[in-house]
């Protein structure tokens, strides 16, 4: 990181003296006000860009996508704002008032665009966080059943109606798809809390086996309401 921020401020440095040195070098005989302005135009492009490539505003190493998403954008309202730019300094060389206001309008929109890049990114920043978050629910729904199912056969006084049921139980999970509907949700919770109670129930003396079947039908009623619902 050190590596890349000099080499950012050395290429920087560099990018300056050849711009000054240029607009001096041949548009010389411009209104010294103008050349100044062109100078900085030009200056924001580099700095834009250097920024871009050795400290994006996105996360380039996160799972989450989010360079993806505003690459192109960022890129594209760098793009024509750095052509817009020239242009205007081309076609109002000479005429200070005219320049400067479009210049002015151009970073506006220059501003705007990155703005809606990163918005952008943080939108699938947070569709990949709510899915993750949801994906995980599901994982632990099956985790905590097949826990349940590994201890009952361990366990050599279970009836087999209740091995059956949570093996009925589990099987179904397997085709339980992932939803961010709040009913769904909350059936999701409302399972987990269930099955979680079933260890408990289990590790207890004695076992109340009745209260288990109990529980278990419970999930298996909350999970035939979740396969119901519609999935998102």
């Amino acid at each position: 990181m050190k590596a890349n921020k000099i080499i950012a401020i050395i290429l920087f440095i560099v990018g300056e003296l050849l711009i000054v040195s240029g607009f001096l070098t041949f548009f010389g005989y411009l209104e010294n006000k103008i050349l100044v302005l062109d100078i900085l135009v030009v200056s924001i492009i580099l700095i834009f860009l250097l920024v871009d490539i050795f400290n994006p505003l996105i996360d380039i190493k996160s799972s989450s996508h989010e360079k993806v998403a505003s690459l192109g954008l960022r890129w594209f309202f760098l793009f024509a704002y750095s052509v817009l730019a020239i242009a205007g300094m081309t076609l109002f060389a000479v005429d200070f008032k005219y320049q400067f206001m479009i210049q002015a309008i151009l970073f506006f929109l220059l501003m705007m665009g990155i703005f809606i890049a990163i918005s952008a990114a943080q939108h699938a920043g947070d569709d990949y966080y709510s899915e993750k978050q949801i994906r995980s629910s599901i994982e632990e729904i099956r985790v905590e059943t097949k826990k349940i199912k590994l201890t009952i056969e361990e366990m050599k006084n279970v009836p087999e109606t209740i091995a059956a049921k949570i093996n009925t139980l589990y099987d179904e999970l397997k085709f339980v798809p992932m939803s961010n509907n709040p009913t769904c949700v909350d059936l999701d919770n409302k399972y987990l809390a269930g099955i979680k109670s079933v260890s408990d129930f289990l590790n207890s003396f004695p076992v109340n086996f009745d209260k288990i079947t109990e529980i278990i039908e419970n999930c298996q009623r909350t999970l035939n309401e979740r396969k119901n619902n519609l999935s998102i």
